[in-house]
C-alpha cells in the first residue's frame, strides 16, 4: 500500500465516522429542539443546523464519491457545477449563525436587551471579554 493510498483510506474512515457522529448528535439536538423553549431553543437550532451542515458536507464530498464511484462522481461534479454545493452549505451556516446570535441576544437581561441588536449582542456585558483580556494582560505584564 502506498502512502497516498493510506491517506485516502484514512480520509474514507474518518469521513464515515464524521457522517455517523454528526448524524447521531444532530438527532439528539433535533429531539432537544422538540422540547426546548427560549434561549435553549435558539441555541439548539443553531447547533442542529451546524451539525446538519457538517453531516451534509462530509457526506457530499467524502462519502458520496466512495458510494457512487470515481467516474460517476466526476460526471456528477461536472453536471452540478462542482463547488456550487458549497454555497448551500454556507447558507446553512449563515442561518445557524443567525439562530446562535438570536440565542445570545435573548440571553441579555430584558432591561439591557434594547441597547443591543443581534450583531452587537456579542459585546454584552460591556467590558466583558475585552475588559477581561485587558485585566489579564495587566496582571501578566505587571512591572515589579
Amino acid at each position: 500500500m502506498t502512502p497516498d493510498q493510506v491517506i485516502i483510506e484514512a480520509n474514507q474512515v474518518s469521513a464515515y465516522l464524521v457522517a455517523f457522529m454528526t448524524a447521531l448528535v444532530g438527532f439528539g439536538f433535533f429531539r432537544l429542539l422538540l422540547i426546548s423553549t427560549g434561549v435553549v431553543r435558539y441555541l439548539t437550532l443553531g447547533f442542529l443546523l451546524l451539525y446538519l451542515k457538517v453531516f451534509a458536507r462530509a457526506t457530499y464530498w467524502d462519502v458520496l464519491p466512495n458510494w457512487i464511484g470515481a467516474d460517476t462522481w466526476e460526471r456528477w461534479y461536472q453536471a452540478s457545477s462542482g463547488r456550487a454545493m458549497n454555497t448551500i452549505f454556507n447558507i446553512v451556516v449563515i442561518v445557524a449563525s443567525y439562530y446562535s446570535l438570536k440565542a445570545i441576544h435573548s440571553s441579555i437581561p430584558r432591561a439591557a436587551r434594547g441597547n443591543y441588536n443581534l450583531l452587537t449582542s456579542v459585546f454584552y456585558p460591556p467590558g466583558g471579554l475585552s475588559g477581561a483580556v485587558a485585566h489579564a494582560f495587566r496582571r501578566v505584564f505587571r512591572r515589579g
